[in-house]
């Protein structure tokens, strides 16, 4: 019997979320979505703006497990990137981050073929989020690693036409770009 695969599967926060302003006439549109739509496969998107590992573990997942019509289906690829509200939140627990994250790599690992997650850049936030940055990186790829997740690294990934004032935000072309790695 042929098991159907449901496409790619998203949690995360704004940067997941996508949408915003045309840049060159090109949408804002989620970085996941782009690979749903480069690899031809449906995109089914959970995540929020403002969200952080807790939100994910505790809202997303089961909002997918309530929502969904089939919440035990296998997707072939899914995709994480959350952390960036969390280290700039002055309350950053990354003990909470860890649990959160774990869980989360580990639901999608268990339900998708693939899984990607991404790691924050180290030129993130005005005021810069600095040393966190490191910490949130170096907990991100070691529990990826015991999954068996794919890791996005975006240390390096800056520049004016890639990221927003706010040097937090992709731009569309940055979107786009993400997805391109």
């Amino acid at each position: 019997m042929n098991e159907t695969r449901l496409g790619v599967l998203a949690f995360g926060d704004s940067i997941t979320n996508g949408g915003g302003e045309l840049q060159w006439g090109v949408a804002l549109q989620s970085w996941a979505l782009w690979v749903a739509r480069a690899t031809g496969l449906p995109f089914t998107g959970y995540a929020t703006d403002g969200a952080r590992a807790q939100d994910v573990a505790g809202n997303q997942i089961p909002a997918l497990q309530r929502v969904a019509a089939h919440p035990e289906g296998r997707y072939d690829l899914g995709c994480l990137y959350i952390g960036v509200n969390d280290i700039r939140a002055p309350d950053w627990d990354v003990t909470e981050f860890t649990r959160a994250f774990h869980f989360a790599v580990s639901f999608l690992n268990a339900r998708c073929d693939r899984v990607l997650t991404v790691t924050a850049p180290l030129d993130l936030g005005r005021p810069r989020a600095g040393p966190r940055v490191i910490e949130l990186n170096r907990t991100i790829e070691p529990i990826a690693t015991e999954v068996g997740a794919l890791v996005l690294d975006l240390s390096d990934f800056k520049a004016r036409n890639l990221v927003m004032a706010d040097h937090v935000h992709p731009t569309a072309f940055g979107q786009i770009a993400i997805s391109e790695r």
